[in-house]
């Protein structure tokens, strides 16, 4: 059996890996001698933390792009927020994409952040853990899925947002 996979250069490398033949796989060996240094590892681990946005002024609705899972089984939104302007709310949530509409749907809301919030917040999406309303749901994070920030008004605040992806 082999798996194809491209490195950091976009050239395509073959992973082959061989089992024992009998009926219960005993033994399963991956053979990553034609990958670079470290690629193996990078393509799990590379995707554990990512940046959705980087810090800046915003003044309208800021949806970030679609985030592919393929082994996690929750997320952590970290919402950083340093500067305003005037009076500006918003509202992050975490969404899940349909694989077959591609329309988004809610998984978690913020409560409204405005003025009296400047710092950082975190939302987390897990299955087994408690429900705090409006900052953390029981559920598994899909296979795709996206972060929304709807701006309730054209007032100037500043924020970075960053996921931690956890198994």
């Amino acid at each position: 059996m082999s798996l194809s996979i491209k490195d950091s250069t976009g050239t395509a490398k073959t992973l082959k890996t061989t089992l024992d033949g009998s009926d219960h796989v005993t033994h399963h060996h991956v053979d990553t001698s034609g990958l670079p240094t470290g690629a193996a590892t990078d393509a799990v681990q590379k995707h554990s933390q990512a940046t959705l946005a980087t810090s800046a002024a915003r003044t309208a609705t800021f949806t970030s792009a679609t985030q592919s899972n393929l082994q996690y089984r929750g997320v952590q939104v970290v919402l950083d927020v340093t500067a305003f302007a005037n009076t500006p709310e918003i509202l992050i949530s975490i969404e899940g994409v349909d694989p077959t509409s591609g329309k988004s749907y809610n998984i978690l809301t913020s409560e409204s952040i405005s003025t009296d919030w400047v710092g950082t917040y975190v939302f987390t999406v897990y299955p087994g853990i408690a429900a705090v309303t409006n900052r953390s749901v029981s559920a598994i994070i899909p296979t795709s899925w996206l972060v929304n920030v709807a701006h309730t008004d054209a007032d100037s605040i500043t924020y970075s947002i960053g996921a931690h992806m956890m198994k």
